[in-house]
């Protein structure tokens, strides 16, 4: 019901459509210009993705209103390349925003800055929450390491 309410959103362009705002991506208008107009930072951790040919090619062009809310018509003008919906995303958040986007009355839809904050948000909330998942497997991974003979023939040989 909420998808459906999310895709009615972006549909009508409801309230203003800065989704659909800016030329669509093409050779003229495409991750170059995106990156640039990021200064080649993450827009939501912030993180500077222009330190190493590793991140940079670790960095994603993110859409800033999910693809999936989007109808697919085949009209571009209503799709979801617009320059103004296309972000730099680093690989982690892009990985943690997925398909996320805000409840249908919540203010991030009233302007692309909105929406980037309420996405910061959420992505602040769930690394934070992965982390503390994540402790005890980080915990439990370091003390088998410690414990694990690796001078024996075929042990820890996984190949």
């Amino acid at each position: 019901m909420i998808d459906q309410l999310k895709k009615d959103l972006v549909a009508t362009g409801y309230p203003g459509g800065w989704w659909y705002d800016g030329p669509v991506r093409d050779s003229a208008n495409g991750w170059p210009q995106i990156y640039a107009q990021s200064r080649y930072h993450c827009v939501y951790c912030r993180k500077d993705i222009s330190v190493s040919l590793d991140e940079i090619a670790a960095s994603t062009t993110d859409h800033v209103v999910p693809q999936r809310l989007f109808p697919e018509e085949g009209a571009h003008d209503k799709g979801p390349n617009h320059i103004n919906n296309l972000v730099t995303a680093c690989a982690v958040c892009n990985s943690i925003k997925g398909g996320w986007a805000p409840e249908p009355s919540s203010p991030g839809w009233n302007s692309r800055k909105a929406f980037i904050e309420e996405a910061r948000k959420y992505i602040g909330a769930e690394r934070t929450a992965r982390a503390n998942r994540y402790k005890d497997h980080i915990g439990e991974g370091k003390r088998l390491v410690e414990i694990w003979d690796w001078t024996r023939p075929g042990e820890g040989d996984f190949a």
